[in-house]
């Protein structure tokens, strides 16, 4: 039962930090669980350790509640990291967390002019990024396939290149339809070689 798992409410310093961390659109979203005193729900708002963006778990949060509604999300995007497996395989998953780091600070860069936005590691390496301001979406994610394809990754001699594909809709009536058409897009920006942005 939800009562069971309801040991405290969330200290004010935890709550503090976590609302600061938000964007606007999505702090009386907070503000809501902390009401509930739902402290597993504060939780999962809590950041990805390795890249600092929101966690999946909060993406199934936003999901799940019927606020979801009106955040008026003008776009969805999908960011992968491509080859990212070979890289494993090849130098180790020390060297694809470097990776991993590495993309998710040049995202955050890019997008650092934008607050209205959210971005979430969606998967191992998936980045999943909402944007409630859709007058610079397209440019952005450019901006992001871009910068990502300047940079490398040293490894002793070796130098890796980095490249990512993004699968994205302005379609978002509906969060989970939108993922679904993003994603499948994602997978048509693999299939014409990668290292590009479909949108559809």
């Amino acid at each position: 039962m939800l009562q069971e798992e309801i040991t405290s409410k969330p200290s004010s310093e935890e709550v503090e930090n976590l609302y600061k961390a938000l964007s606007d659109e999505i702090k009386n979203f907070l503000i809501w669980c902390i009401i509930q005193g739902h402290r597993n729900e504060v939780e999962k708002l809590k950041l990805d350790p390795m890249t600092h963006f929101k966690t999946r778990a909060y993406l199934q949060l936003l999901i799940n509640s019927k606020k979801i509604n009106n955040l008026n999300i003008k776009g969805l995007a999908i960011v992968d990291l491509d080859n990212l497996k070979q890289i494993n395989d090849r130098y180790g998953h020390l060297i694809g967390d470097k990776v991993i780091q590495k993309v998710s600070k040049i995202i955050s860069k890019v997008t650092s002019q934008n607050t209205k936005m959210e971005i979430i590691r969606y998967g191992g390496d998936e980045f999943l990024i909402l944007f409630f301001d859709g007058r610079n979406f397209i440019p952005t994610l450019h901006k992001i396939i871009e910068e990502i394809g300047k940079k490398e990754v040293r490894v002793k001699k070796e130098k890796i290149k980095l490249t990512a594909s993004i699968g994205a809709t302005k379609k978002v009536t509906n969060l989970s339809g939108a993922i679904k058409i993003a994603d499948k897009n994602l997978y048509e920006a693999k299939k014409q070689g990668g290292n590009k942005v479909v949108i559809r």
